[in-house]
C-alpha cells in the first residue's frame, strides 16, 4: 500500500504544472524532486518538501501576494469604470457610425469584406453585428464592442503569461494592458473596424505559437490542432488589417523553427494544414481583392524614415503614458516628460534583454518588440500617431516584458510590493492624461454625469428634421453617416464628396424633397468635440450655408431656413441635387 500511495502523491504533485512554462509566483519553475522514475505504481519517489519558514516570514508573505491581488482587482475596476465613464461621454463620429451601419447591413443578409471605402481593415463590423443584435443597435452597443475584445485581448495577455512567466506576473501583465495607458483605453472604446480584432487575432497567433513552441519539446509533441488554429487566427487577423504580423511574424517564426524537431512528413502536414487554414481566414480578403476592390492603403504623407522617427517620438512615449493623446503633450511638461521617457527607455532595453536571458521562449515576444517600430513604419497609415489607434498590440508586448522581466529579477514579497508600485504608476499616467482630456479628475462633477446616447447635436438635428417632416438630406462627410446612424434610419444622408455612403444614400438623389445641412464656419471648434472633425463637415465644397443660399436666390428657387445646434439647415421648396448645382453654376 504504501507505495502505490506514494505514486499517488507524485501523481498528483504532475498535476499541477498544466502549462509548459508555467511558473509559481517566485520566479521558479515548480517542481518535485525524483530518485527514481516513476514508469510504475510500485516506483518509489521522494517529493521535495519546503523548508519551515518562520510564522513572520510566512506572514509577510500572503499579506504581500493579498496587498498585490487587491490592487489588481481595484485596479481591473478603475480600468472598467474608465472606459464605461468614456462610453458616456466620447460622442460618436462619422467613422464610428460607419461600422454601425455597416453591421445593420450584416444583419438584413449583406456582407463587406472590407471598411466602407477603403481597400483594408475588415472583421469587425461582424463583431459589431453580433453585440448588436444581442443588445440592440445604439452608438452605446457599437462602441462597447472594442472594450468586450479589450477583456478578451487582457485574457489573452494573460494565457500568454502562463506560458512564460509566472502566475501573478501573468495576471499582472494582463491588468497593465487594461489600463495603461490612456491612448489603449481610450482606444478600446472607439469602433474604426479593425484595431480591437486585429490585436485579438494578433494575440491568438502568439498563443498558439508558444504552444506548439513548448510542446514539441515534449515526448507527445505537438497537436496538429494547435497548427490549424494559428493559421486561421493569422488569416482573420490579416482580414482585419496586415498589421497582425506585428504579433505573427515573430511567433510563425518560432513555430517554423519548432519544426526542425519533426520529420518531413510531419512537418509538411504541419505546415500545409496551417496554411490552408490561413486561406480560409483570408477568404473575405481575396474575395473583396478579386471582386474589384484593391487591397491597398492610402498614400503617407511623409516616407518611411519619418515613420520610424515619428514612432519614437511620439508614438512610444504615447503608449508608455508619457504623452497625451491628440494633444501630444507631456505629461509633467517637456524636460520631466521627456527625461521620463529616457528612463523609461532604458529601463525597457534592460528589461527586455532580461527576459530574453532568463525566460525560455521570451525571445518570442522579445523580437516581437524589438521589431515593432520598423514593421509599424512599413504601414503608410501609421503617419497617424495622435490617437495611438495603429499602435494598440504594442500595450501587450510591454505589459508581457516589464513583469517578465520584474518577476524574473525580484523575489516574493519585494517582487509583489514592486508590482503594486508599477501598476499604480501606470494608472496614474493614464489618470494624468485623461483629466488633461476631459478635466473629470479636478472636475469631480463631471464624474456623475453619464448618458448612453452622448451625442445631443446629431440628436437634436434629427429630431428638428423629423419634426419639419424631412427624411432625406446632403451633409458633409462627419454629419451624413453619423445623423443616419444616431437617427435611427429615420433620416438618410448623402455624404457629397465621400465615399463612404450607406448603400440607401442613393434614394437622397430621387426623394422630392432633401435638406442641405450646413455647420456654421464661426462653429468649427464647437463642431470638433459634437461630430469629432473640422474639415468636410459641409456638402461638397461649401463652407457654409451663405453660397447655396445664393445659388438659390440666383435662381429664384424659395427655401425654408432652420437653426439646430451648430447646425444651419436650409430645405429648398424641391430637391435640389449636386448634378443640378454642377449644371446650374
Amino acid at each position: 500500500m504504501i507505495p502505490r500511495l506514494e505514486w499517488l502523491v507524485s501523481t498528483l504533485a504532475s498535476m499541477t504544472s498544466v502549462d509548459a512554462g508555467s511558473q509559481s509566483d517566485t520566479g521558479s519553475t515548480t517542481s518535485t524532486t525524483s530518485t527514481t522514475s516513476t514508469t510504475s505504481p510500485t516506483s518509489t519517489t521522494s517529493v521535495a518538501v519546503p523548508e519551515p519558514r518562520d510564522t513572520a516570514e510566512s506572514g509577510s508573505m500572503r499579506l504581500s501576494r493579498l496587498i498585490l491581488l487587491a490592487v489588481l482587482g481595484v485596479l481591473a475596476l478603475g480600468g472598467l469604470l474608465l472606459r464605461v465613464w468614456m462610453l458616456g461621454h466620447n460622442s460618436m463620429d462619422s467613422d464610428q457610425a460607419t461600422v454601425g451601419l455597416m453591421a445593420r447591413e450584416i444583419l438584413h443578409g449583406h456582407t463587406y469584406a472590407f471598411y466602407w471605402g477603403q481597400g483594408y481593415g475588415g472583421a469587425e463590423p461582424y463583431v459589431v453585428a453580433a453585440v448588436s443584435a444581442v443588445f440592440g443597435q445604439s452608438p452605446l452597443t457599437v462602441n462597447a464592442t472594442p472594450s468586450l475584445l479589450a477583456v478578451i485581448i487582457s485574457v489573452l495577455i494573460w494565457r500568454i503569461g502562463l506560458r512564460l512567466f509566472s502566475d501573478m506576473a501573468a495576471l499582472c501583465a494582463a491588468v497593465m494592458a487594461w489600463i495603461w495607458s490612456e491612448s489603449t483605453v481610450w482606444n478600446s472604446t472607439k469602433e474604426l473596424g479593425l484595431h480591437q480584432i486585429c490585436a485579438v487575432m494578433g494575440c491568438v497567433v502568439l498563443l498558439e505559437a508558444l504552444r506548439i513552441v513548448q510542446a514539441a519539446r515534449t515526448d507527445d509533441g505537438d497537436r496538429l490542432g494547435d497548427w490549424l488554429v494559428l493559421g486561421l487566427a493569422a488569416g482573420v487577423g490579416f482580414w482585419a488589417s496586415p498589421e497582425v504580423v506585428y504579433l505573427a511574424l515573430p511567433a510563425i517564426a518560432a513555430v517554423l523553427i519548432s519544426l526542425r524537431r519533426h520529420t518531413l512528413r510531419a512537418a509538411l502536414i504541419r505546415t500545409g494544414g496551417a496554411a490552408g487554414m490561413l486561406l480560409v481566414g483570408c477568404l473575405p480578403w481575396i474575395w473583396g481583392t478579386l471582386g474589384g476592390k484593391e487591397a491597398s492603403f492610402p498614400p503617407s504623407p511623409i516616407g518611411y524614415p519619418s515613420r520610424v522617427v515619428s514612432f519614437f517620438s511620439h508614438v512610444l512615449p504615447l503608449l508608455l503614458g508619457l504623452r497625451v493623446k491628440g494633444i501630444g503633450v507631456w505629461e509633467g511638461g517637456p524636460a520631466i516628460g521627456k527625461g521620463l521617457f529616457l528612463v523609461a527607455c532604458c529601463l525597457l532595453l534592460a528589461a527586455m534583454a532580461i527576459v530574453v536571458v532568463r525566460t525560455q521562449d521570451g525571445w518570442i515576444i522579445v523580437l516581437a518588440l524589438a521589431l515593432f517600430p520598423f514593421l509599424y513604419a512599413a504601414f503608410p497609415t501609421s503617419w497617424f500617431w495622435n490617437d495611438g489607434r495603429y499602435a494598440v498590440q504594442l500595450t501587450t508586448l510591454l505589459s508581457l516584458v516589464v513583469f517578465g522581466a520584474l518577476f524574473s529579477v525580484l523575489r516574493p514579497p519585494l517582487v509583489r510590493w514592486a508590482a503594486c508600485v508599477v501598476l499604480a504608476a501606470a494608472f496614474m499616467t493614464t489618470l494624468v492624461a485623461f483629466d488633461s482630456v476631459y478635466g473629470a479628475i479636478t472636475n469631480p462633477s463631471e464624474l456623475t454625469t453619464w448618458t448612453a446616447n452622448p451625442n445631443p447635436a446629431i440628436l437634436a438635428l434629427a429630431h428638428k428634421l423629423h419634426g419639419i417632416g424631412i427624411s432625406h438630406a446632403y451633409g458633409g462627410y462627419w454629419v451624413a453617416n453619423d445623423l443616419t446612424f444616431v437617427s435611427g434610419g429615420t433620416v438618410t444622408v448623402d455624404n457629397i464628396g465621400y465615399i463612404r455612403n450607406p448603400p440607401e444614400a442613393g434614394a437622397v438623389l430621387t426623394a422630392d424633397q432633401a435638406a442641405w445641412i450646413f455647420v456654421d464656419p464661426a462653429q468649427a471648434t464647437r463642431a470638433s468635440f459634437e461630430i469629432g472633425a473640422t474639415t468636410n463637415i459641409n456638402p461638397g465644397t461649401f463652407n457654409g450655408s451663405a453660397p447655396f443660399i445664393d445659388w438659390l436666390d440666383a435662381h429664384g428657387i424659395t427655401y425654408h431656413q432652420y437653426f439646430v445646434d451648430i447646425f444651419d439647415i436650409v430645405v429648398p421648396v424641391h430637391n435640389v441635387t449636386p448634378a443640378e448645382l454642377r449644371r446650374s453654376p
